[in-house]
């Protein structure tokens, strides 16, 4: 497009044809009466960015050193354009692609030509970026620019995308791209079923959505376009199973749960699954039992069982002999990872114990006593300090004391490696009551819920 006279009809020259550099040819004509003798183009003195281009000996009409311009004669110069985008112009000059000649009246060198397709010597060139489409995998269909690291694998029965952007060129028009839904593999299909055709664009920017059904490994996803002869290139992908880590509950502290892994596909080799924790740290751990030897890793290994396209039967799975414990409030997350698997991640909450309050006699009389209890489900990993509270207090009537004034406190301690201990005075009914009550002793302690047990008190 464009003359080259003037700046509003620059020459537009891609920056490259086909990875090759771009050329311009230059008509030098002698316009003269004489015959120019050993007429040379000086080529040496070239524009700056510019390439003299050896032409073909077919090409009869080339600019060769030495030659006979007899008048209106003409020879072809060919130019490499420059490789950078943007202005490119140059003036015909002495430095500029001069020539040299001899004819009847003497010898000529480094000759300025003249232009005589602009008021001027300059000729105006602009070099436009080449149109490229660029592809790439995402798991966003949002993405704008290819992720970090390269997607090169999916999981299993999941969706991704094929990203097609296009950049540079002149005025390139609407084109489509598309996924060759007919030469996919068989684990891979497009989201319509069809053609996989993401639409036109006009210098932008569509995206297909593929869905992957198994596992595989490195496979083809074949790319077709209607941009002239600009055909995105094929992506390559592979498909890999994922683990999983059936659902935990939330457990409490000083308690252990069986963990395992599976898989919807079937092996074809053994494959150990290590399990790790975060944080790695003495209050999450895998142990045979709350309070045993504490490991920060354990594994266990899926027997292989046939082909791995195949559904398994029975299922996939696996579970170490350890147990996943915890003895403080908080989370941690369980790992699961095998070599060729998506790894499998399980939160798992450890809630505080729950402390069980119980009394000996929950229906009271005047001069009665009762012991009361504090019981946990799992051995204390260290001691654990309880306390007893009375409420209503009334201490002329009962309480944690034989007598009046009756204590609304009491406490007891259950050893490291215990699950129970009695408050240290029992409690009490006091004989000179003249009303029927009713109280609640609470227990608590530090790392665990509180509980409670309600006590009748009788006048008779």
């Amino acid at each position: 497009d464009g003359d080259g006279a003037t700046a509003n009809t620059s020459f537009q020259i891609d920056q490259s044809a086909g990875g090759d550099q771009s050329s311009m040819m230059i008509v030098y004509e002698n316009d003269g009466l004489s015959v120019a003798n050993n007429f040379t183009v000086e080529s040496e003195l070239l524009p700056n960015g510019y390439a003299f281009i050896n032409p073909s000996p077919d090409i009869a009409e080339a600019c060769r050193p030495n030659m006979t311009l007899n008048p209106g004669e003409y020879c072809l110069v060919f130019l490499g354009t420059p490789t950078s985008t943007g202005n490119a112009n140059f003036t015909f000059s002495s430095t500029v692609l001069p020539v040299s000649y001899t004819d009847e009246a003497g010898s000529y060198t480094n000759q300025a030509i003249t232009n005589v397709y602009g008021p001027t010597n300059t000729v105006y060139v602009n070099i436009y970026p080449s149109f490229v489409i660029n592809t790439w995998l995402s798991t966003d269909p949002n993405s704008t620019t290819p992720p970090v690291p390269v997607l090169e694998s999916v999981p299993t029965n999941s969706t991704f995308y094929v990203i097609f952007q296009s950049s540079g060129g002149y005025n390139p028009g609407e084109y489509a791209s598309w996924v060759q839904s007919s030469d996919l593999p068989s684990n891979l299909n497009c989201n319509d079923n069809t053609t996989c055709f993401c639409g036109g664009s006009t210098n932008g920017r569509c995206v297909s959505t593929l869905n992957s059904t198994a596992p595989s490994g490195v496979v083809d996803i074949p790319l077709g376009g209607t941009a002239g002869p600009i055909t995105p290139s094929p992506q390559k992908v592979s498909v890999v199973p994922t683990l999983t880590i059936p659902l935990i509950g939330n457990l409490t502290v000083d308690s252990c749960t069986p963990i395992s892994a599976s898989t919807a596909y079937n092996v074809t080799s053994d494959t150990p699954v290590a399990f790790n924790l975060d944080p790695a740290d003495s209050n999450y751990y895998f142990s045979t039992a709350a309070g045993g030897t504490k490991s920060y890793s354990t594994s266990c290994t899926i027997p292989a069982n046939g082909d791995s396209l195949t559904p398994p039967v029975p299922a996939n799975s696996c579970s170490p002999t350890l147990l996943l414990c915890g003895d403080a409030v908080g989370v941690a997350s369980l790992t699961g990872s095998a070599v060729g698997y998506i790894p499998a991640t399980r939160d798992v909450t450890f809630d505080p114990s729950a402390l069980t309050i119980t009394a000996s006699n929950t229906s009271m009389y005047y001069g009665d006593s009762s012991s009361v209890t504090a019981t946990i489900s799992s051995p204390a990993s260290s001691a654990v300090l309880v306390t007893f509270t009375v409420s209503p207090a009334d201490s002329g009537s009962y309480g944690f004391s034989p007598t009046a004034p009756y204590s609304a406190t009491s406490s007891c301690t259950i050893p490291a490696g215990g699950t129970t201990c009695n408050a240290s005075t029992d409690f009490y009914v006091d004989y000179d009551i003249y009303d029927s009550y009713g109280v609640v002793i609470n227990g608590s302690a530090a790392g665990f819920s509180s509980g409670s047990v309600n006590i009748a008190i009788y006048i008779d």
